[in-house]
């Protein structure tokens, strides 16, 4: 039985796929087990990995039988066949520093933690290494946080940030996907998985260990997508699991509450925004959508945690429809004139 259980979704990375796995192969603790999950990949995905197995016996790979459309079901099917004490994740475009498991172990070994985060860093297509980005360079790593903690370090800005970077007992991992169910088709689904495990955590303990993030310009995050309105439900979900645990008053719910209307806003801006690239046959589906949202938001919450965003929420969602609207001209003339003036 393997210490660590690898999970590493993978849909069409067969430009980084290779330098993934030589990561993980590349550890100083040797006593792991990668799993690979192909999510349908259209390119080389599968037959590198395939590569791989064959080369060591501690890489298993499987291939789900139809695209699911998201990171988390591949991730959650490596889950179920891990074997390992601990899981932790990592994206198929990433990559670990080799000290990276021998760290994070060794700092669950000093704090028993349940759960241990590490510290991100970016680095380029090229494979260039840039710049810490959480937790901050001035964050303490020595803190010790319980789950609540953790789970609020994560509203509004990803203070700490533990997508893929969590070192987990797979007991508590289960536990987490128990407890909360995870809507279908969300894009940002891992988010919300990771933030659900914190709250099963009683001891969460940071870590200098390495994670280098790919800055990946292919990646659908960066990409405008329809999809990308299911973030609204996200927020609402965590609104919901904040309520569950902190109640619907104190500054935890006003700051989830504030987390959600910013997310209702973006959703209409990138509605505008992008109206031409939405089907026909959708745009109206989207829009009333929105307004669900925007109905359900608590504005007294908002105007006590942030009074200047509280002024763009009164204006209504016909009022904010109609300025992005204005705003999308006046970019549109500034550049026609910059042109005019060229």
């Amino acid at each position: 039985m393997p210490v660590v259980s690898v999970l590493m979704p993978v849909y069409n990375a067969d430009r980084f796929l290779q330098e993934a796995i030589q990561s993980v192969i590349d550890q100083t603790f040797c006593d792991w087990e990668l799993l690979i999950v192909d999510d349908c990949s259209t390119d080389q995905s599968f037959s590198i990995a395939q590569q791989f197995a064959k080369q060591d016996n501690r890489i298993r790979i499987f291939q789900l039988e139809k695209n699911s459309g998201s990171a988390q079901k591949p991730r959650l099917y490596a889950e179920e066949k891990a074997c390992g004490k601990f899981v932790c994740s990592l994206d198929a475009d990433d990559k670990w520093d080799s000290r990276y498991l021998e760290e994070m172990l060794n700092r669950q070994k000093e704090t028993n933690a349940d759960a241990v985060i590490c510290r991100m860093w970016t680095f380029s297509e090229d494979s260039v290494i840039g710049e810490k980005m959480n937790p901050a360079s001035d964050f303490d790593m020595s803190r010790i946080l319980s789950g609540k903690e953790a789970y609020m370090l994560t509203i509004g800005e990803w203070t700490i940030n533990a997508q893929g970077l969590l070192l987990l007992l797979l007991l508590l991992a289960r536990k987490a996907h128990e407890v909360f169910q995870v809507p279908d088709k969300i894009i940002n689904a891992d988010e919300l998985l990771t933030r659900q495990r914190f709250l099963c955590c009683q001891k969460v303990a940071l870590c200098e260990a390495k994670y280098y993030y790919r800055s990946n310009s292919q990646s659908i995050t960066k990409k405008f997508s329809t999809k990308h309105f299911g973030y609204n439900d996200t927020a609402k979900a965590m609104v919901d699991i904040t309520i569950k645990y902190f109640g619907n008053i104190g500054v935890e719910y006003e700051k989830t509450e504030a987390q959600y209307w910013d997310y209702v806003r973006r959703s209409l801006r990138l509605y505008v925004n992008h109206y031409d690239e939405i089907p026909a046959a959708d745009r109206n589906t989207i829009l009333s959508d929105i307004k669900k949202h925007w109905r359900q938001i608590d504005g007294k919450a908002i105007s006590k945690f942030n009074k200047k965003t509280y002024a763009s929420y009164i204006l209504g969602v016909n009022g904010m429809l109609n300025y992005y609207k204005a705003r999308k001209i006046c970019k549109k003339l500034l550049v026609k004139n910059k042109n005019i003036a060229q």
